[in-house]
């Protein structure tokens, strides 16, 4: 660049791959482990606030999915068994033990265009099977979770099964499908989901807070959420605030499997918070890695809590792509806000422009290009993603058959019959700084043919034989 009198910055407003490898790992989104926001946040409680264990509440809900993957089967030849002998006895259990008034269970859905798709293709796809109450359980259960067809068919026998048979003391609210059903209403509970659809709102983890706000309108006052996921963790914290002021007073997350479960009490995490961070909360973890968005290279969820504690700023910016918005065009003034955090995160707290910092880091610091953050168009494309999931999605948690628009132009494009990301809307380096990376290979001198001299550049020293020791050179 130097040597053809090129500005280098100019090189740093550009991705040098076409997937960003920043954000991304082989054209996918780039790996994460969200758990690790768990330990964060049960780090973050009130002193003195997380009191006793429950002993009794008045409504436990139940992520589904994460039911099936606690409970694998036990001694049963078919699913009729599978409900009766281990789901069923499971979740009496948890009755006895928690005296609810109300048990909710929220189930995933499936749909062939959603987002789900693409985030699902590097798990396998398993065995396709008729699934029915006389049908044999299959020996390979993980396998047989994998298919989306599969699990489909399960959620609906268990689903009919609980709110028919779970038990006639408890009120039993759950979706069968993409609509709500009420068992007969009990005298301590009541509902107002009967009928309702929610076909749009996919993930449990988003529904789970649907049933908590109607639990509380009808007079709860505690719960105890049950559950693997950390969106569920993370959406609880946030809406907790929202919760508390419809009469919800304490809520735990029964979290975990095996010898690692734990109660976390949601209430002294939000207590700690306070109602800005709570509120900002589904931004961040969108921003920092989700299922739907990727993770930036090398730095995890500690990493990304650290910077945001150093970059108060970015707080508001959260909030405002956890809110349902208009359109995807995400204002200036988020963006730039966004942009001083993720600048923060990569440790140049003192810059204000992302290409900038991309240009220090690597010439400055000896960064690696997959060690520098993404350009400020492939950031965008990413803020977006973001403020979809955590805006249109988990936004819109406390609304009944919520009308979640489609992710195109939220950084999603579709690829087929299938959503991919769009990494940025700018070219590559390329096609934007050709000058740059145009060399020859002429071995009779660099004449009038010489690829160099065609594009009105000089040689230099990456072109194959002459090494810019030709006639063509800068002058």
């Amino acid at each position: 660049m130097g040597s053809r009198h090129l500005d280098p910055h100019e090189f740093f407003q550009y991705e040098n791959q076409v997937c960003p490898p920043s954000l991304s790992k082989d054209g996918s989104l780039y790996p994460h482990n969200k758990a690790d926001l768990v330990p964060i946040l049960e780090a973050q409680q009130a002193e003195g606030s997380s009191g006793s264990e429950p002993l009794q509440v008045d409504c436990l809900i139940y992520d589904g999915a994460a039911l099936v993957h606690l409970i694998s089967p036990r001694l049963v030849k078919t699913f009729a068994e599978y409900w009766e002998k281990n789901v069923r006895l499971f979740l009496r259990n948890d009755i006895s033990k928690y005296s609810p008034n109300r048990v909710d269970i929220a189930w995933d859905l499936y749909s062939n265009d959603s987002l789900k798709k693409f985030v699902r293709e590097g798990r396998g796809s398993g065995v396709l099977r008729q699934v029915s109450p006389s049908t044999p359980v299959p020996k390979d259960w993980a396998n047989f979770l994998l298919n989306d067809k599969n699990k489909e068919q399960l959620f609906h026998i268990l689903a009919m099964r609980a709110v028919e048979e779970l038990s006639p003391d408890v009120l039993v609210v759950s979706n069968v499908g993409d609509k709500i059903t009420v068992s007969q209403n009990s005298p301590q509970m009541s509902s107002s989901l009967s009928g309702s659809l929610c076909g749009k709102a996919e993930e449990a983890d988003s529904r789970i807070i649907l049933h908590l706000t109607d639990a509380a309108a009808h007079g709860a006052r505690t719960a105890v959420v049950r559950s693997v996921d950390t969106d569920v963790l993370v959406l609880s914290v946030s809406f907790f605030p929202r919760l508390h002021s419809l009469g919800l007073e304490k809520l735990w997350l029964h979290f975990g499997s095996g010898s690692n479960q734990r109660l976390i009490p949601v209430h002294a995490i939000s207590a700690k918070l306070g109602p800005e961070k709570c509120a900002a909360l589904p931004g961040f973890h969108a921003m920092t890695g989700c299922d739907f968005t990727s993770g930036f290279r090398g730095k995890r969820k500690r990493s990304g809590w650290s910077a945001w504690q150093g970059c108060q700023e970015a707080t508001e910016a959260f909030i405002e792509i956890s809110q349902p918005q208009v359109s995807s065009n995400v204002s200036a003034n988020v963006v730039r806000k966004l942009e001083r955090f993720v600048i923060c995160l990569y440790g140049e707290p003192e810059e204000t422009d992302i290409n900038n910092a991309r240009f220090i880091l690597y010439t400055s610091k000896a960064k690696k290009l997959t060690d520098i953050p993404p350009t400020l168009n492939t950031l965008v494309c990413h803020i977006q993603r973001a403020a979809y999931i955590s805006g249109q999605v988990w936004g819109r948690a406390q609304q009944q058959d919520p009308p979640i628009p489609s992710p195109k132009g939220w950084g999603w494009k579709k690829d087929g019959d299938c959503w991919a990301p769009q990494w940025t809307t700018t070219d590559m380096i390329w096609q934007a700084c050709r000058k740059v990376l145009i060399t020859c290979k002429c071995k009779a001198g660099c004449g009038p043919r010489c690829s160099c001299r065609r594009a009105g550049v000089p040689c230099s020293f990456f072109c194959g034989n002459c090494r810019a020791n030709c006639s063509n050179i800068a002058g």
